[in-house]
């Protein structure tokens, strides 16, 4: 079941679009959509919002299907100990 949409205040809402067109004229975003599987949530900076609104993506439902890779970034200190005191390091 998608996510529902996330209401927005009302003092909020020029500032949300004024952001969203700002990365649309930057080419960060390419269009606008309503997305019922990617909900816009909108988190306020600051105390009590004072610094502004942040935007960020609820990307839960769609993380259910997406495909996990299994690459575990390497422990430092086991490479530190087989690299020892090599000279010279082969891939």
């Amino acid at each position: 079941m998608p996510l529902r949409n996330y209401s927005l205040a009302e003092k909020i809402k020029l500032e949300v679009k004024r952001q969203i067109q700002e990365l649309l004229d930057r080419g960060i975003i390419i269009r606008k959509i309503q997305s019922p599987i990617a909900p816009l949530v909108c988190i306020l900076k600051g105390p009590a919002g004072h610094d502004g609104v942040r935007l960020a993506v609820d990307f839960r439902y769609l993380n259910r299907y997406a495909m996990s890779h299994a690459y575990p970034i390497p422990d430092v200190q086991d490479i530190v100990q087989k690299i020892g005191n090599s000279r010279w390091l082969r891939s």
